[in-house]
């Protein structure tokens, strides 16, 4: 199972990717999985601090990059018998909008922003990171599992001025997944999670089955998804 599994702060992502089929492999990239992981005494699961902080407790996000692509590169080598039942990376949307970020910025000091350009190298930078981690899953067959945080999406948004007339502008549409998090990955099942009156429900936007929408009951999201055939 390749998946992506997104929501807001508190919607049970780190939770849930811990309920995976164990030994987990558990890369911590927002350093918030500590805690977490302290209710999942009980199984197997090597939490990986891979986020980087300065000597004053800043975010230092290129040494996160530099230990992010060491640890890449150390799984990529693995041999299949050493490989995890499931390597959890929780978040997608740090690779992209810090790491590989911080990455572009420091090997072009002068700037002081990316800029258009600088998108466009950074996203291959995040290809490179992302993709031959989904090859080897879909090779070897084991769970690779991504979080993705919400982000705000914007689009043509129609108002009216004062003369009654309908005018169209770029607005906020509303908080949910960002495609740019996993423009051209093979990733195959997209997840949302949310709460609702003390509830956890899931989403799927897109999988090999089709999509569906469930509330989360004694089951984890991980046993949901194995009895819709996921």
């Amino acid at each position: 199972m390749i998946i992506i599994i997104s929501g807001e702060a508190g919607s049970g992502k780190s939770h849930q990717c811990m309920m995976f089929e164990e030994p987990i492999e558990y890369w911590d990239l927002e350093k918030k999985a500590q805690k977490t992981i302290k209710l999942h005494s009980d199984k197997l699961i090597e939490l990986k601090d891979l986020k980087q902080l300065t000597k004053n407790y800043r975010d230092d996000f290129y040494k996160s990059y530099l230990e992010l692509k060491r640890e890449a590169d150390r799984f990529l080598a693995l041999p299949p018998e050493e490989l995890p039942a499931a390597l959890v990376i929780d978040g997608i949307t740090d690779i992209r909008n810090e790491y590989c970020k911080a990455k572009y910025l420091h090997d072009n000091p002068t700037l002081k922003q990316v800029g258009e350009q600088g998108w466009r190298v950074i996203n291959p930078l995040v290809r490179d990171l992302v993709v031959p981690l989904i090859n080897m899953a879909t090779v070897h067959d084991f769970h690779l599992v991504f979080t993705a945080q919400f982000t705000d999406i914007y689009g043509a948004v129609t108002s009216r001025d004062e003369k009654g007339k309908d005018v169209r502008k770029s607005g906020k549409l509303r908080r949910g997944s960002s495609a740019k998090d996993w423009q051209d990955f093979k990733v195959f099942t997209l997840v949302e999670l949310s709460t609702r009156k003390k509830k956890y429900y899931a989403e799927i936007t897109k999988s090999p089955v089709g999509i569906d929408e469930f509330e989360i009951t004694d089951l984890s999201l991980f046993d949901e998804l194995i009895e819709r055939g996921i």
